[in-house]
């Protein structure tokens, strides 16, 4: 699978809780939600989530933890709908959107963070 295909394919992780997909494979898309995590995969295989989840249900208890214990914070893992990556405002009104003759709308080509700089007093 090449890296734009891979790209195409992404997943809506449900969760309680913000998840860390440190070793699962997954990249998030964006900055994980509260609730909802948007994903896409970094290999061909989602092998390191399912080893993750089956090491959580059957692995060594350590310290009364199981391994890899923030997998008990997902409730629901699936394929993603295009309209998962909508804004809150895009997907209230994307019935009406999508029946109008033509749209226009703003997009966002670059996003950069530049580092919070602390600057020191010349005394």
């Amino acid at each position: 699978m090449s890296e734009d295909e891979r790209r195409a394919v992404f997943y809506k992780l449900e969760h309680d809780m913000p998840v860390n997909l440190s070793g699962t494979g997954l990249q998030p898309l964006g900055e994980p939600g509260q609730h909802v995590t948007l994903a896409v995969p970094r290999e061909d295989n989602l092998n390191r989530l399912t080893k993750k989840v089956h090491d959580f249900g059957s692995g060594q208890i350590r310290g009364n933890r199981p391994p890899n214990a923030e997998i008990d914070r997902l409730n629901a893992i699936g394929q993603g709908e295009p309209t998962d990556r909508l804004s809150d405002a895009l997907f209230r009104d994307y019935k009406a959107l999508t029946k109008k003759a033509h749209v226009i709308c703003e997009i966002e080509i670059i996003w950069v963070q530049l580092p919070i700089l602390h600057v020191i007093p010349r005394s």
